[in-house]
């Protein structure tokens, strides 16, 4: 697929334009342009389902038993959602509506859980997200007592909510028409993102499309080494001088997906590895920081998780690099180590079975060889899977570039940052400047590399030594 990104300014102003339209007609109609909205939704469905039926219908001989299946269950579901929204078009927005009385209940329960973290670590800003759960819990009690309060709500959050989502496609137009000396007097700014309802499955649902790809083309040559995508005119040879991880499952809670940061030949990264902390159904744990090898962590998540990963290359001016550089020593100045239980009790024994170990840092430890650390204070030193997680640690990384992701939405998730930087990989003069994909198959040059990842039953009698020379390839 190749972007062209010498129409995509073109592109931003017919969404900028598209986004104001209904946002403006939204506010002007109501319902009317709701379920207007809900009939056309339905017609696109249920045509994409109908495509994909016929398609795997066609290719049925091709595909296994279960796959087949799978995809015609699939294309179904498709074709019927969209006959469900051709003729219900009313009752599919009183369903909206519950979502939304949920969904603003969830963000008020987020804050809580906030302001409880914030407090028992000492932060002074824990009030403001006390204000927040009573501002959220408040709206919502007059949903829900108020029915005629959900419709108009959400109309007028609707509407408003388009047009400043367009207000942002103009921005992005205007920067990439200015003469180049004019852009660089513009900093990036805090701006609207995509729903977190809507971004959060946008990496699966590019890694299910992958999937189909594959089973429908059982001839297509898939490389065995990852291959770096190069938008229309942002060619080069020089490598990223940053790059953000976006790493997705097919399944499980993988499909939401993970974020990591890759600056100066290490891995960093950051979640709940400590699984005796855990708390909150697995929401809540001591916040752990790692660094790793790039190659080894990369084969290790692909094999292990079965995972997709896209890596976004960033280009850094000297300046950049020594403020991000700054920023992470700030990070890792306020961290202590920690080791995972099967790191202890080979320091301690000498020798360990692998297999009693089903923790990820213990995994992660043996695997690549991880170094893990914990914050003694600061909004890292409790991970909670909503907020202060793997992709506010990112964006605190890569804050000093002025992007801000983490201030637009109040529930963070790695597909948020997925879709913001395939914009930006398509926008112009952007500093995002290349994709690369990393899955079993582009990374499978790398497994005499690295051998076996995780081993079968046996002993560790010798900690994990690290692979130099992939390091020095990294650097």
């Amino acid at each position: 697929m190749k972007v062209k990104v010498s129409v995509y300014p073109l592109i931003c102003l017919l969404y900028a334009l598209a986004f104001i339209a209904v946002g403006v007609v939204v506010l002007a109609q109501g319902s009317l342009a709701l379920e207007f909205v809900a009939y056309i939704g339905g017609i696109i469905v249920a045509f994409h389902g109908i495509i994909y039926l016929l398609t795997v219908c066609v290719k049925r001989k091709i595909l296994a038993k279960s796959n087949f299946r799978t995809m015609l269950a699939n294309a179904l579901l498709n074709v019927a959602a969209g006959i469900f929204l051709i003729t219900l078009p009313g009752f599919a927005l009183k369903l909206v509506y519950v979502v939304f009385v949920v969904y603003i209940l969830a963000n008020g329960l987020v804050k809580l859980v906030d302001f409880f973290l914030k407090y028992w670590n000492d932060i002074k800003e824990c009030w403001i997200d006390l204000a927040k759960f009573a501002f959220f819990f408040t709206f919502t009690i007059l949903l829900i007592f108020i029915p005629d309060m959900q419709s108009e709500s959400f109309k007028i959050l609707t509407g408003i909510y388009c047009i400043l989502y367009g207000a942002g496609w103009v921005g992005d137009f205007v920067v990439q028409v200015l003469p180049l000396k004019s852009k660089e007097k513009i900093k990036n700014t805090i701006r609207l993102v995509m729903p977190v309802g809507l971004s959060t499955f946008k990496p699966f649902v590019t890694v299910k499309k992958f999937g189909r790809t594959k089973m429908l083309n059982p001839d297509l040559k898939i490389p065995t080494s990852p291959v770096t995508f190069y938008p229309e005119g942002k060619e080069t040879t020089d490598l990223p001088d940053l790059e953000i991880m976006i790493h997705v499952s097919k399944d499980g809670v993988g499909i939401i997906g993970h974020c990591d940061t890759y600056f100066d030949g290490e891995i960093l990264s950051y979640g709940s590895y400590d699984a005796k902390t855990l708390s909150l159904f697995g929401g809540v744990a001591d916040g752990v920081f790692f660094t790793a090898d790039k190659q080894r962590y990369l084969r290790f998540s692909v094999t292990h998780d079965t995972k997709t990963i896209f890596g976004y290359g960033l280009r850094l001016t000297d300046e950049e690099k020594e403020q991000v550089r700054a920023k992470i020593k700030e990070l890792k100045d306020n961290t202590y180590l920690w080791k995972a239980p099967m790191h202890i009790d080979w320091e301690e024994k000498g020798k360990v079975r692998r297999s009693d170990y089903k923790d990820y840092g213990s995994k992660l430890w043996n695997g690549v060889d991880a170094h893990f650390y914990k914050f003694n204070d600061g909004i890292f030193k409790t991970y909670f899977v909503m907020t202060s997680n793997c992709v506010m640690l990112a964006d605190t990384i890569i804050s000093p570039l002025g992007i801000n992701i983490a201030g637009t939405n109040g529930i963070l998730s790695p597909g948020c940052y997925y879709d913001y930087f395939e914009k930006q990989l398509s926008m112009k003069d952007s500093r995002v400047f290349c994709k690369t994909v990393y899955d079993i198959d582009t990374t499978a040059d790398w497994e005499g590399k690295f051998g076996e990842v995780i081993p079968p039953e046996d002993f560790l009698e010798e900690k994990p030594a690290e692979d130099e020379d992939a390091k020095k390839e990294d650097k």
